[in-house]
């Protein structure tokens, strides 16, 4: 028992290890990167279901949500009419949806005129729809239904009726303005020659006029070819051409349909034929044909090339199929979806049964995928592709039913919706909160987002339906995080991932950087104020000290006027207290002569009166005076007073 505990602890053990290991996986799972190459055709899904001889059925999406499927029926009494069956893009379970209970047919005012040729599809800016065919005389009709192909009225001949002129092979296209163009090939008999044509209609089909050749008489080859236009109405034209013995595959445009470039050579081979041509949303221009140039198995092989601006300039041809499977000399068929490509063609299946093989590019024809081969019941033949508003590719085709008859049906290959687009993440406290653009197709039904701590590893942390298109993640740490996001359609098809987004909750580096800069910037900001305030006072002492300098030279000058002013004051001044000396000494010398005048005349008149009075005595000395010894001596008598002059006398 000890034992058995022991292995079942071991078990146990290894057992928790194992669901560790899947919970990892699945938690920290890339997200699902879808793989065109995985995606498969499905069935041929049947359209027609009578006794009826069915053939080369025209597939058209209008993407508007309708496809079309037209195809020439050969009757029980040996007539030859067109059939049209109607699908909405998208009914139950994703799959087309009949609009109509039975074909309707195309061509009920001209009927049992059609010839077995495939028609040509298409639809004007008014949603108008269009079927250009060929009658038994060999002459080019449109149909046309103003109701989505419930009613037709009456088709309108577009070629000239020109006698001994067989017309065949139309395909039309309509510009974003509404004008219609159809090309067809007109052989002319008695001279066994053969061009390209093309006329065109301004007045939504009811009539066709302005008729030119594409091609000077003798270069258009039998074999095929094809038209179509980008998104400013500029017209392409592929076809076989023969020059000699050599058969080729050329190129032309035209923005009008009258004028046309010089036509580009696609193909280096000796026999290059059936080309096909597609353009995608980027106004890509995309050729394909059929190549003898052989593959290591000797077959057939199917060449690509690309423009980029218009049909000026092309990518160097390449082979697109590796021929695997055996390549028929048939026309293929090419189809644009945004930057998905799909090439198909004829091909023998191993044991000799009719299907077609294909090849996929998901990046608008910069790589591409190995051919393969499409499982088809019985045999089956692809002519025509198409592809809706939603991304959805159907090939058209009709097949055998052992000998009793032919149907006409489609195929469907639903390949990966677009990828969402993270259009932005909002910062939170401890959130994110990641918002993003929703998938045009209409067939998505959901969203998956991913999350990411290290941008390498992400968890699938929800799933939305298309009503959602913003997530708030929350209750986040602080740090980086990674999101992606994927749509998936009603088949369970995933997109490829987004782009990762990252975003930080908390401050990041930069932020952070972005702070202590804003810091700098503010202490620089403070030092270029104080360096204005410091420069403003410079500015300022500089004109105090030129107002100084200018006060000192001011100041020099008014004291050089005003010394000059005082000298002269001085020197005035030194006049006047001269002439003042003078006037004063001259005054004093006048004085003291009067003085001395005056003394003169005094002593005169004292002289005169002495004469006359006999004053004054003469003078007598006193007699000494005794002085007694204890007796203070008195005092001595005053002297007699002197007559004198009284004032009236002087």
């Amino acid at each position: 028992m000890p034992g058995f505990r022991q292995c079942s602890s071991a078990a146990f053990a290894v057992g928790v290890a194992f669901v560790m290991v899947l919970g990892a996986l699945f938690v920290f799972a890339e997200p699902a990167n879808a793989d065109h190459d995985a995606v498969v055709w499905s069935r041929l899904w049947q359209t027609s279901f009578t006794a009826n001889w069915d053939y080369t059925p025209g597939a058209y999406a209008d993407g508007k949500g309708s496809l079309f499927l037209v195809w020439p029926t050969l009757d029980a009494s040996g007539n030859w009419n067109l059939s049209m069956m109607r699908y909405a893009t998208r009914g139950r379970n994703g799959l087309p949806q009949q609009a109509f209970a039975s074909p309707h047919q195309v061509n009920p005012t001209l009927p049992n005129r059609v010839t077995l040729a495939a028609p040509s599809v298409t639809t004007d800016n008014l949603g108008n729809l269009y079927v250009a065919w060929q009658d038994s005389n060999l002459n080019i009709y449109v149909s046309k239904s103003i109701d989505a192909g419930n009613t037709w009225g009456a088709p309108s001949r577009v070629d000239p009726g020109v006698v001994n002129s067989w017309d065949t092979q139309p395909t039309i296209v309509a510009i974003p303005d509404g004008t219609l163009f159809v090309a067809w090939l007109q052989q002319w008999v008695p001279a066994n020659q053969i061009n390209l044509t093309i006329a065109k209609s301004i007045d939504h089909g009811g009539t066709w006029s302005s008729k030119r050749n594409i091609t000077t008489l003798g270069t258009a080859g039998l074999l095929s070819h094809v038209i179509a236009s980008d998104s400013t109405g500029r017209l392409y034209f592929a076809y076989s051409s023969l020059v000699g013995s050599t058969i080729g595959v050329n190129f032309t445009w035209s923005d009008d349909g009258f004028t046309w470039s010089s036509p580009v050579s696609m193909s280096s081979g000796s026999t290059s034929v059936y080309p096909a041509i597609a353009v995608d949303t980027h106004d890509h221009v995309h050729v394909i044909w059929i190549d003898s140039r052989a593959s290591v198995n000797g077959y057939n092989t199917v060449w690509y090339r690309r423009s980029d601006d218009r049909g000026v300039t092309w990518t160097t041809e390449q082979p697109i199929s590796q021929g695997i499977y055996s390549t028929a000399f048939q026309t293929p068929t090419l189809t644009a979806a945004r930057d998905t490509i799909i090439a198909g063609w004829w091909a023998n299946a191993p044991g000799g049964s009719q299907t077609f093989g294909y090849a996929v590019s998901a990046d608008a024809g910069t790589s591409w995928y190995p051919e393969k081969l499409a499982p088809v019941e019985a045999s089956s033949f692809l002519t025509s592709m198409t592809a809706d508003e939603n991304g959805t590719f159907y090939g058209g085709l009709w097949r055998f039913n052992a000998g009793t008859n032919t149907d006409v049906g489609y195929m469907i290959w639903d390949g990966p919706p677009s990828a969402p687009t993270i259009t932005g993440i909002v910062r939170g406290s401890s959130s994110l909160t990641v918002s993003w653009s929703p998938s045009p197709e209409g067939d998505v039904v959901g969203y998956r987002l991913w999350r990411s701590t290290d941008g390498v590893f992400y968890e699938l942390i929800a799933s939305f339906g298309t009503s959602t298109a913003t997530y708030a993640d929350t209750g986040l740490s602080n740090g980086t995080y990674w999101y992606r996001v994927a749509s998936f359609d009603v088949r369970g098809t995933s997109s490829h991932a987004s782009a990762g987004v990252s975003a930080t909750v908390g401050k990041t580096t930069a932020e952070m950087v972005a702070d202590i800069e804003a810091q700098i910037a503010s202490v620089q900001a403070q030092l270029n104020g104080a360096q204005a305030d410091i420069t403003a006072i410079q500015a300022q002492l500089n004109r105090l000290q030129t107002d100084l300098a200018n006060l000192q030279s001011t100041t020099n000058t008014q004291y050089g006027n005003l010394q000059s002013q005082l000298n002269d004051l001085q020197g005035r001044l030194n006049a006047i207290q001269a002439e003042k000396a003078t006037q004063t000494e001259s005054l004093l010398n006048t004085i003291l002569i009067a003085i001395v005048i005056a003394v003169l005349v005094m002593m005169y008149l004292q002289g005169r009166r002495k004469q006359q009075t006999g004053w004054p005595p003469p003078t007598r000395q006193p007699p000494p005076v005794p002085i007694p010894p204890a007796v203070p001596a008195a005092a001595p008598p005053q002297p007699p007073k002197q007559p004198g002059f009284t004032d009236e006398e002087l």
